[in-house]
């Protein structure tokens, strides 16, 4: 098969390393692949690094007459990694260029909270206006309101990252579940550098923390929370620190960070492979937050990194939380706060046993779960079921054609 990603960032985005890793799978398995992003291609080896199987594209270089795939051939899979404006309208243009490509369009957040923290009202006050006012307002990195709900109606197939997607699928459109794929020889346990230790100031008696993610409107709160529990374990005499990787798309610690930056390492956002290095210092991995209508329909992709790494994580009994078992695979979190965070950076510091028994329980889960040939399969058969036409093969696949486990979902 001839395969276009297209997505709606440069590959700094964390969804580029999703689309990254199943578009070298692809390649592995002798399908051509291509990943088009809007402007910057470079930024696939300033920021992935790494193996890189596929081609790199500006989104005007897939449009220019003379180019093709290697056999001469258009593309057979157009797969849109999320509905957003400008990967919207890239897609109709590529329609045009490939008519006989089946069109994928893959689902990752609830894309109207997104919508509505970027724009100064509410979504039914949006939608009430003109729609050339609509289009003014709505960013090109967020999804129409109503023009996103066409898409995937004209579209072949839908992925979803997470099951409570399906509420956004259109009726008797097939859809299947994909999870994402981890490079469980990169994220894996592995000794702590101690020169990295002595290079960033942590003393040896220092809990350490380590958040790798960008910083916007839909978690901010979240990540405070995170702040403000370091900081509150120094202040009752748990030396604790956090390292940051990421970028601030909004102030999210007020005019005076000087509290949270105390006790935290600003490392902004740094190349990929490097990661895997950073959360080996860590002593626990947190995802801050809680049940919302922004969380529930997510899967954060630092988690899977975070389990991978044979670390004890705590996530929000949401989303992959609801997957995963409570003090044998991870910690689940019921409120997210900064006080439950304080009480998970205690109890992991004072059990041994425990934190073994997590570690140990979250690695396995993301090795069976987050594989590479398994998941790269289920896309590469639903691609396939597409292009032979088959509607409704797919529709409504179970949890059990995923090897979830039916009892800690609602699949």
């Amino acid at each position: 098969m001839n395969i276009i990603y297209v997505l709606y960032e440069t590959f700094k985005s964390n969804s580029a390393i999703h689309v990254h890793n199943f578009a070298n799978a692809f390649a592995l398995k002798d399908h051509e692949c291509v990943i088009a992003v809007p402007k910057q291609k470079e930024s696939a080896e300033k920021y992935i690094g790494g193996e890189i199987l596929y081609k790199a594209l500006n989104f005007s270089d897939t449009l220019k007459p003379n180019y093709t795939f290697p056999d001469g051939r258009g593309a057979d899979i157009i797969h849109a990694w999320t509905p957003r404006e400008n990967v919207r309208k890239h897609c109709s243009l590529l329609k045009e260029k490939y008519p006989l490509a089946k069109l994928i369009v893959h689902l990752e957040d609830n894309e109207e909270v997104l919508l509505s923290n970027d724009i100064p009202m509410t979504i039914n006050e949006l939608i009430q206006l003109p729609e050339n006012e609509i289009d003014h307002i709505v960013p090109e990195k967020r999804s129409h309101p109503e023009k996103y709900k066409t898409f995937l109606k004209e579209s072949d197939g839908i992925t979803i990252i997470m099951d409570t997607l399906a509420d956004f699928v259109p009726e008797n459109k097939d859809y299947i579940i994909l999870w994402p794929i981890i490079d469980c020889d990169r994220f894996r346990p592995a000794e702590a550098g101690q020169h990295l230790r002595l290079q960033l100031g942590i003393s040896e008696n220092e809990t350490v923390l380590c958040y790798t993610g960008n910083v916007h409107s839909g978690n901010a709160r979240e990540v405070r929370s995170l702040y403000l529990a370091v900081a509150l374990a120094n202040r009752e005499g748990t030396p604790a620190r956090l390292i940051r990787t990421g970028k601030d798309y909004c102030d999210f610690l007020g005019e005076n960070g000087d509290w949270a930056h105390e006790y935290s390492i600003e490392l902004g956002v740094i190349n990929s492979k490097d990661i895997p290095e950073y959360l080996a210092l860590s002593d626990i991995l947190i995802q801050p937050g809680s049940e919302n209508i922004f969380n529930n329909y997510r899967l954060p992709s630092k988690i899977p990194e975070y389990l991978a790494m044979g670390k004890p994580v705590a996530v929000p009994n949401t989303n992959i939380g609801r997957f995963l078992k409570d003090r044998e695979e991870v910690i689940l979190l019921q409120k997210g706060d900064s006080l439950e965070i304080l009480d998970v950076i205690k109890m992991i510091k004072g059990n041994r046993i425990l934190t073994e028994k997590i570690s140990s329980g979250g690695r396995k889960y993301a090795m069976e779960n987050f594989n590479r040939d398994k998941n790269s399969e289920r896309l590469e058969f639903f691609y396939e079921k597409i292009m032979n036409d088959k509607p409704g093969i797919l529709k409504r696949i179970t949890s059990m054609f995923f090897g979830l486990k039916k009892q800690h979902c609602s699949i």
